[in-house]
């Protein structure tokens, strides 16, 4: 980039003639546009550049945190074999941890923030997930008793009607 600052001090070229040749630059196409073509073309590959490397720097310092966490709970993983305590004693790790940390560090708060929902859905699952289930008993349906009392209410309906339709019949005849 500083090469191409001073080959665009040293050969200046009026910015009528840039306006009509601005494009996306590539980076194999780049090296024959004029040099303030160029320069933008090199800008954009050093912002690139900075912001992969803000990016790997702050997934180093993740990975330096998960580090730090596990080399403190592997021994308790090792050595204790009830997962409650042993989940209750990972929890005190991460808050241990976290007290270590100033306010200000989001990356190292957001990997803490995570191992701690890990940790607390585990115990979550430790608790209320080794419930018993309740009784679920399934069996053939049973259609006889429905159809014995559908045929009995038909019937009774049916009976019903017959002596209402009679009764109907008798009073219209004594009524002409």
């Amino acid at each position: 980039m500083a090469d191409l600052e001073l080959l665009k001090v040293k050969f200046p070229i009026n910015s009528a003639s840039i306006i009509t040749q601005s494009m996306d630059p590539k980076e194999s196409s780049a090296k024959y546009l004029p040099v303030i073509t160029q320069l933008i073309a090199v800008n954009k590959d050093i912002s690139a550049l900075k912001e992969d490397l803000s990016r790997l720097t702050s997934r180093k310092n993740q990975l330096a945190i998960m580090n730090d966490f596990l080399s403190q709970a592997m021994p308790v993983i090792g050595k204790n074999f009830d997962g409650l305590s042993a989940v209750a004693e990972l929890m005190r790790i991460e808050s241990g941890m976290r007290k270590d940390l100033q306010a200000s560090d989001w990356n190292k708060i957001s990997i803490l923030n995570n191992i701690k929902h890990d940790m607390v859905s585990i115990h979550t699952r430790f608790t209320l997930g080794l419930e018993q289930p309740t009784y679920i008993s399934a069996s053939k349906p049973r259609y006889l008793k429905p159809a014995a009392i559908g045929l009995a209410a038909g019937f009774f309906l049916a009976l019903l009607f017959s002596l209402c339709s009679v009764i109907w019949h008798r009073y219209r005849q004594q009524k002409l």
